[in-house]
């Protein structure tokens, strides 16, 4: 979702989005979308033909080069943590459902499993590489 929008707010010559987190006497926590939900998000944009794999490829390495999303924190007495993997269990909850679902292949699924705990380009190369075998396994039926 987030490269999508990158790209949009690019084409339309809109800046960067800007986010300021206030937190007072608490925890923030900001968690970044489960393999499944994130693999699903690049199926769907791949299918809609909104990015092929090469564009999806050179938006990724632009997003490791600056940050896609500014944002500031403001912390009294309490704690902000950003980009947190997902706990191990949502990881294999939500990739056993959407399979279970048909939602992503069984080639796919197996790729995906080795992305629970990854976080960063071993993460992404992993999203990249479970979608390139789902496309890849239809036409070797």
């Amino acid at each position: 979702r987030m490269v999508v929008e990158m790209r949009q707010r690019e084409q339309a010559g809109l800046p960067r989005r800007e986010h300021i987190i206030v937190t007072i006497c608490g925890v923030t926590e900001i968690q970044l979308p489960t393999l499944a939900e994130e693999y699903l998000d690049l199926q769907d944009t791949v299918r809609s033909g909104i990015l092929t794999l090469e564009e999806w490829d050179e938006s990724v390495s632009r997003l490791a080069a600056m940050e896609a999303v500014e944002l500031t924190s403001f912390t009294l007495c309490g704690a902000c943590g950003t980009n947190e993997l997902p706990g191990e269990n949502a990881e294999v909850e939500g990739l056993a459902l959407q399979r279970h679902l048909g939602h992503i292949p069984e080639s796919a699924g197996r790729a995906l499993e080795l992305g629970v705990g990854q976080s960063g380009a071993q993460r992404t190369a992993i999203l990249r590489q479970a979608l390139a075998s789902a496309i890849a396994a239809p036409a070797a039926v």
